[in-house]
Protein backbone atom coordinates (compact mmCIF):
# COMPACT_ATOMS: atom_id res chain seq x y z
CA UNK A 1 0.00 0.00 0.00
CA UNK A 2 1.15 3.38 -0.68
CA UNK A 3 -0.04 5.67 2.36
CA UNK A 4 0.26 9.73 2.67
CA UNK A 5 0.77 11.13 5.93
CA UNK A 6 0.20 14.68 6.87
CA UNK A 7 2.10 16.21 9.88
CA UNK A 8 0.55 18.95 11.45
CA UNK A 9 2.93 19.50 14.24
CA UNK A 10 6.18 21.15 14.40
CA UNK A 11 9.16 19.03 14.56
CA UNK A 12 10.37 20.59 17.98
CA UNK A 13 6.85 19.30 19.38
CA UNK A 14 7.83 15.48 18.78
CA UNK A 15 10.09 13.35 18.29
CA UNK A 16 10.84 11.67 14.83
CA UNK A 17 10.15 8.31 16.19
CA UNK A 18 6.44 8.67 16.72
CA UNK A 19 5.78 8.13 12.89
CA UNK A 20 7.22 5.10 13.49
CA UNK A 21 3.28 3.30 15.30
CA UNK A 22 1.86 4.37 11.93
CA UNK A 23 4.23 2.90 9.59
CA UNK A 24 4.57 -0.53 11.69
CA UNK A 25 0.77 -0.85 11.78
CA UNK A 26 -0.39 -0.21 8.39
CA UNK A 27 2.98 -0.02 5.75
CA UNK A 28 5.01 -2.45 7.07
CA UNK A 29 5.20 -5.11 4.30
CA UNK A 30 7.74 -5.38 1.59
CA UNK A 31 6.42 -2.87 -1.19
CA UNK A 32 4.65 -0.36 1.07
CA UNK A 33 5.13 2.88 1.01
CA UNK A 34 5.10 6.52 3.31
CA UNK A 35 5.17 9.57 1.74
CA UNK A 36 4.85 12.84 4.32
CA UNK A 37 3.34 15.79 3.95
CA UNK A 38 4.50 18.87 6.40
CA UNK A 39 1.50 20.65 6.55
CA UNK A 40 2.57 23.20 8.80
CA UNK A 41 5.26 24.57 6.21
CA UNK A 42 2.86 24.56 3.58
CA UNK A 43 2.87 20.97 1.89
CA UNK A 44 -0.52 20.25 0.75
CA UNK A 45 -1.28 17.62 -1.41
CA UNK A 46 -3.34 18.06 -4.28
CA UNK A 47 -5.05 15.54 -6.38
CA UNK A 48 -2.40 14.75 -8.86
CA UNK A 49 0.01 14.30 -6.22
CA UNK A 50 -2.29 11.53 -4.43
CA UNK A 51 -2.86 9.87 -7.75
CA UNK A 52 -1.17 6.75 -6.17
CA UNK A 53 -2.00 6.54 -2.86
CA UNK A 54 -4.38 4.48 -1.63
CA UNK A 55 -5.06 6.22 1.80
CA UNK A 56 -4.00 9.74 3.17
CA UNK A 57 -3.55 10.08 7.42
CA UNK A 58 -4.19 13.43 8.41
CA UNK A 59 -2.48 13.41 12.38
CA UNK A 60 -2.50 15.49 15.20
CA UNK A 61 -0.99 18.88 16.53
CA UNK A 62 -0.18 21.54 18.93
CA UNK A 63 -2.27 24.25 16.58
CA UNK A 64 -6.34 24.64 17.34
CA UNK A 65 -8.42 24.35 14.08
CA UNK A 66 -10.51 28.13 14.75
CA UNK A 67 -7.16 29.49 14.78
CA UNK A 68 -7.78 28.85 10.72
CA UNK A 69 -4.00 30.00 9.74
CA UNK A 70 -3.77 29.48 5.92
CA UNK A 71 -2.46 26.02 5.81
CA UNK A 72 -5.47 24.55 7.39
CA UNK A 73 -7.53 26.06 5.11
CA UNK A 74 -5.89 24.99 2.16
CA UNK A 75 -5.67 21.69 3.81
CA UNK A 76 -9.70 21.64 4.28
CA UNK A 77 -10.03 22.69 0.91
CA UNK A 78 -7.71 19.70 -0.21
CA UNK A 79 -9.91 17.06 1.67
CA UNK A 80 -13.23 18.76 0.27
CA UNK A 81 -11.27 18.14 -3.72
CA UNK A 82 -10.53 14.24 -2.56
CA UNK A 83 -13.92 13.00 -0.98
CA UNK A 84 -15.45 11.77 -3.95
CA UNK A 85 -11.41 10.25 -4.98
CA UNK A 86 -11.12 6.43 -4.46
CA UNK A 87 -8.43 7.57 -1.73
CA UNK A 88 -9.08 6.66 2.04
CA UNK A 89 -8.99 9.52 4.39
CA UNK A 90 -8.30 9.09 7.91
CA UNK A 91 -8.26 11.82 10.43
CA UNK A 92 -6.27 11.48 14.54
CA UNK A 93 -7.09 14.16 16.74
CA UNK A 94 -6.60 17.28 14.58
CA UNK A 95 -7.20 15.58 11.70
CA UNK A 96 -10.39 14.35 12.86
CA UNK A 97 -11.43 17.88 13.97
CA UNK A 98 -9.98 19.46 10.63
CA UNK A 99 -12.20 17.11 8.26
CA UNK A 100 -15.58 17.92 10.06
CA UNK A 101 -15.14 21.34 9.48
CA UNK A 102 -13.75 20.91 6.43
CA UNK A 103 -17.65 19.13 5.49
CA UNK A 104 -19.72 21.13 7.42
CA UNK A 105 -18.65 19.99 11.55
CA UNK A 106 -18.05 22.52 14.21
CA UNK A 107 -15.64 22.57 16.90
CA UNK A 108 -15.31 23.89 20.00
CA UNK A 109 -13.46 23.38 23.66
CA UNK A 110 -14.18 20.18 25.57
CA UNK A 111 -17.88 20.22 26.74
CA UNK A 112 -16.26 19.97 30.61
CA UNK A 113 -13.42 22.73 29.95
CA UNK A 114 -11.00 20.13 31.17
CA UNK A 115 -7.87 19.67 28.59
CA UNK A 116 -8.30 15.38 28.60
CA UNK A 117 -4.66 13.87 28.84
CA UNK A 118 -4.45 9.72 29.31
CA UNK A 119 -7.12 6.97 28.09
CA UNK A 120 -10.59 6.44 27.73
CA UNK A 121 -13.24 4.06 27.14
CA UNK A 122 -14.50 4.38 23.86
CA UNK A 123 -17.82 2.77 23.38
CA UNK A 124 -18.85 1.39 20.04
CA UNK A 125 -22.34 1.77 18.51
CA UNK A 126 -23.08 0.84 14.97
CA UNK A 127 -26.70 2.28 13.49
CA UNK A 128 -28.83 -0.32 12.43
CA UNK A 129 -28.76 1.31 8.91
CA UNK A 130 -25.14 0.97 8.47
CA UNK A 131 -24.29 -2.74 9.93
CA UNK A 132 -23.77 -4.20 6.31
CA UNK A 133 -20.53 -1.05 5.54
CA UNK A 134 -17.27 -3.16 5.86
CA UNK A 135 -16.12 -0.45 8.54
CA UNK A 136 -19.20 -1.90 10.54
CA UNK A 137 -18.48 -5.32 10.22
CA UNK A 138 -14.96 -4.17 11.41
CA UNK A 139 -15.83 -2.66 14.64
CA UNK A 140 -19.14 -5.53 15.65
CA UNK A 141 -16.97 -7.31 17.44
CA UNK A 142 -15.53 -4.24 19.52
CA UNK A 143 -18.39 -3.16 22.29
CA UNK A 144 -15.68 -0.40 23.65
CA UNK A 145 -12.14 0.41 22.74
CA UNK A 146 -9.67 1.63 25.23
CA UNK A 147 -7.35 4.19 23.42
CA UNK A 148 -5.38 7.13 24.35
CA UNK A 149 -6.52 10.81 24.72
CA UNK A 150 -4.56 14.20 24.49
CA UNK A 151 -6.40 16.65 23.60
CA UNK A 152 -8.46 20.30 24.61
CA UNK A 153 -10.93 20.95 21.61
CA UNK A 154 -13.20 18.42 20.08
CA UNK A 155 -15.48 18.10 17.34
CA UNK A 156 -19.16 19.90 18.22
CA UNK A 157 -21.32 19.20 15.79
CA UNK A 158 -20.41 16.55 13.54
CA UNK A 159 -20.62 17.42 9.33
CA UNK A 160 -23.42 16.99 7.63
CA UNK A 161 -24.46 13.24 6.73
CA UNK A 162 -21.91 12.28 9.19
CA UNK A 163 -22.34 9.22 11.56
CA UNK A 164 -21.22 8.84 14.75
CA UNK A 165 -19.64 5.23 15.79
CA UNK A 166 -18.19 5.83 18.78
CA UNK A 167 -18.38 7.89 22.18
CA UNK A 168 -16.69 7.90 25.47
CA UNK A 169 -17.00 9.65 28.95
CA UNK A 170 -15.49 12.88 28.19
CA UNK A 171 -16.18 12.89 24.21
CA UNK A 172 -19.41 12.23 22.59
CA UNK A 173 -18.19 12.32 19.01
CA UNK A 174 -15.02 10.12 19.46
CA UNK A 175 -15.07 7.93 16.42
CA UNK A 176 -16.92 9.33 13.46
CA UNK A 177 -17.33 8.43 9.44
CA UNK A 178 -17.79 11.16 7.70
CA UNK A 179 -18.07 9.61 4.16
CA UNK A 180 -17.50 5.78 3.45
CA UNK A 181 -13.99 6.60 2.38
CA UNK A 182 -13.65 8.77 5.39
CA UNK A 183 -13.14 8.10 8.96
CA UNK A 184 -12.07 9.99 11.50
CA UNK A 185 -11.10 9.42 15.21
CA UNK A 186 -10.83 11.79 18.85
CA UNK A 187 -8.61 9.66 20.00
CA UNK A 188 -4.59 8.67 19.50
CA UNK A 189 -3.88 5.03 18.00
CA UNK A 190 -0.55 6.57 16.41
CA UNK A 191 0.77 7.24 20.31
CA UNK A 192 2.00 5.05 22.86
CA UNK A 193 1.90 5.21 26.59
CA UNK A 194 5.65 5.68 26.61
CA UNK A 195 5.70 8.88 24.08
CA UNK A 196 3.23 10.44 25.75
CA UNK A 197 4.31 10.34 28.84
CA UNK A 198 7.96 10.83 27.50
CA UNK A 199 7.35 14.07 25.35
CA UNK A 200 3.63 14.88 25.33
CA UNK A 201 3.75 15.18 28.88
CA UNK A 202 6.25 17.85 29.43
CA UNK A 203 4.77 20.00 26.86
CA UNK A 204 0.76 19.98 28.23
CA UNK A 205 2.84 20.11 31.96
CA UNK A 206 4.65 23.29 30.58
CA UNK A 207 0.99 24.56 29.55
CA UNK A 208 -0.24 24.00 33.00
CA UNK A 209 -3.45 21.87 31.74
CA UNK A 210 -2.51 18.92 33.26
CA UNK A 211 -1.06 18.62 37.47
CA UNK A 212 2.15 17.03 38.12
CA UNK A 213 0.45 15.00 41.16
CA UNK A 214 -2.09 13.50 38.48
CA UNK A 215 0.71 12.17 36.86
CA UNK A 216 1.25 8.60 38.54
CA UNK A 217 -2.81 8.44 38.16
CA UNK A 218 -2.50 8.58 34.30
CA UNK A 219 0.31 6.41 34.08
CA UNK A 220 -1.58 3.27 35.80
CA UNK A 221 -4.27 4.08 33.34
CA UNK A 222 -2.72 3.86 30.18
CA UNK A 223 -2.52 0.36 30.68
CA UNK A 224 -4.52 -2.47 28.35
CA UNK A 225 -4.92 -0.31 25.62
CA UNK A 226 -6.78 -1.46 22.57
CA UNK A 227 -4.61 0.52 19.68
CA UNK A 228 -2.76 -2.45 18.19
CA UNK A 229 -6.67 -3.56 17.83
CA UNK A 230 -7.60 -0.45 16.00
CA UNK A 231 -5.01 -0.33 13.79
CA UNK A 232 -5.47 -3.66 12.36
CA UNK A 233 -8.72 -2.27 11.53
CA UNK A 234 -8.06 1.21 10.12
CA UNK A 235 -5.84 -1.40 8.23
CA UNK A 236 -8.64 -3.07 6.58
CA UNK A 237 -10.38 -0.05 6.37
CA UNK A 238 -8.05 1.35 3.84
CA UNK A 239 -7.22 -1.88 1.88
CA UNK A 240 -11.08 -2.08 1.22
Amino acid sequence: MKIGIILCHDPADLPSDIDDVIERAIASQEGDEIRYYRALYGEIPTLDSIDDLDAIVCRGSMKSTYDNEPWMLSLSEFFRSAADSKLKMVGICFGHQLMNIAFGGTVARNADKKFIFGAEDVKINIPKDMKEMKICKLLEDCKTLRMLQSHGDEVAELAPGARLLGSSGSCQNELVLIRDNILTSQFHPDLTPQLMMDHIWHSVLEKSLVKEEDKEAIENGIKDLDTDRFLRIVKEFIKE
